[in-house]
């Protein structure tokens, strides 16, 4: 509150930003009914946490990818992935698995 008034603050996307941002819906509603994590890292990656892993998605193609083959025999094979590498305190990142090098 400010001088009696609830202050909101936004990010101001572009509408470009705003569209990739929204691309995400479908799957995230598919990962919701499904119970599994995720939330959107800016400016536009689906993250999910799935068996104490979090993987990151540019597309909702390769997020869809994941949510479909949730529970099989290895995540590390679907196109499009990033894996994170262990969280250390001097070390966050990841590597994206193309799908040239599958």
């Amino acid at each position: 509150l400010w001088d009696g008034t609830t202050v909101r603050i936004y990010q101001d996307l572009t509408v470009q930003l705003a569209k990739r941002r929204t691309a995400f819906g479908r799957v995230k509603a598919t990962l919701y009914k499904k119970g599994v994590r995720f939330g959107m890292v800016y400016p536009a990656r689906l993250r999910v946490t799935y068996n104490g892993k979090d993987f990151y998605f540019e597309t909702a193609e390769a997020a869809e990818a994941f949510a479909r083959a949730e529970g099989t025999a290895s995540d590390a094979h679907i196109p499009g992935t990033m894996l994170a590498l262990p969280a250390t305190p001097t070390s966050r990142e990841t590597i994206f698995l193309k799908e040239t090098l599958l």
